[in-house]
């Protein structure tokens, strides 16, 4: 490195001072880049690609309680695997049990 070059690291010290000021206009680029990034995340499926769920997953998904998750558990349900002491269910499973129990109202 040369005399008087300074490194990356210096240089983004230099440009990111204490006294920097954020700009409403900043701000506004923000989040509409936040925004930009939720919307790709929520186009990614990225749900889909979570195969397996852990117990406190599901009662947060379906909004269940434990007594109730174990109850699918026990009348075979909501089929499951076990290692460990850890529940695993399978997303596909989750996904029949609701088409299973679907109602149609009719008026």
């Amino acid at each position: 490195m040369r005399k008087g070059q300074s490194t990356p690291d210096k240089q983004i010290e230099n440009r990111l001072t204490l006294n920097q000021i954020a700009t409403v206009a900043d701000l506004e680029a923000l989040k509409y880049e936040l925004i930009e990034a939720v919307h790709q995340l929520l186009d990614s499926d990225w749900r889909k690609t979570r195969i397996w769920l852990k117990s406190y997953e599901v009662l947060e998904l379906l909004k269940i309680s434990p007594n109730k998750l174990q109850e699918l558990r026990d009348k075979g349900i909501l089929p499951f695997s076990k290692i460990g002491g850890v529940f695993y269910y399978s997303q596909e499973d989750i996904d029949d049990m609701l088409l299973k129990f679907k109602k149609v109202h009719c008026d």
